[in-house]
């Protein structure tokens, strides 16, 4: 019986050692993680934790560990279930952290903050921002917009609501550079999905902040809905 238990301690660490390495792999250098959430049966998750084969930086992103009966598909829903609130309340602080890091550049006036749909695109274009802050009520669409007569092009943005009326208006629009042909629209798509894609294309990362806090209530109402960290200031003197 001894023998028995012993072999399956031994057993249950080789196991704890191959997933740890896998973690540290995965988490710490192909795709990096800002948290954890670790689920097991009884006093599995517990023992797995305590393997020394964990990198310690990912010990630190550990935010929640949980009881969770399951294996395979139905156990990752499981333990997300039991971890909502806890994965809640991180995305939360995450976001707040955020927002007082942009509010600290603007404060000092670093030259590392911007804000407005035109400034943070053109930080974008430069390839300058470290980090697109967008409202969760940011409801806009945008759109690239030329002439058929000549090489005109610009963009626009309206809120979601007010499209057809800005439809409307923009066909009896002349050209402003050749003053004589009409102006049509090439291209549209939402304002978030746009801003992510010259995020993707440039290195930076979006983040989507809730409203549901104050610091997010703030950007949508004192900034627009649109901000930006930046890697380097874009004007000297700013």
């Amino acid at each position: 019986q001894a023998r028995f238990q012993r072999l399956t301690e031994e057993a249950a660490q080789r196991w704890y050692g191959k997933v740890s390495e896998m973690m540290n792999k995965i988490y710490l250098e192909d795709f990096p993680v800002e948290g954890l959430v670790i689920g097991g049966p009884a006093l599995s998750k517990t023992e797995f934790l305590e393997s020394k084969e964990i990198d310690y930086r990912l010990r630190e992103k550990v935010i929640g560990v949980f009881d969770v009966g399951y294996t395979g598909k139905v156990g990752i829903r499981e333990l997300l279930e039991r971890a909502q609130d806890k994965l809640a309340d991180f995305e939360l602080v995450k976001e707040r952290v955020l927002m007082q890091k942009f509010m600290e550049h603007l404060g000092k006036d670093t030259g590392l903050a911007t804000y407005g749909e035109k400034q943070v695109k053109d930080a974008l274009e430069k390839a300058a921002v470290e980090i697109v802050l967008i409202s969760e009520d940011v409801d806009r669409v945008s759109m690239e917009i030329k002439c058929d007569g000549c090489d005109y092009s610009t963009t626009e943005s309206v809120r979601t609501k007010d499209y057809n009326e800005f439809f409307k208006k923009l066909s009896d629009r002349n050209c402003p550079q050749c003053n004589e042909s009409k102006l049509f629209i090439e291209k549209e798509s939402d304002l978030i999905t746009e801003l992510n894609e010259l995020a993707e294309n440039t290195g930076a990362r979006l983040e989507v902040i809730s409203t549901a806090h104050e610091d997010g209530a703030m950007l949508y109402g004192a900034f627009g809905g649109i901000a930006a960290i930046l890697r380097y200031k874009l004007y000297d003197g700013y």
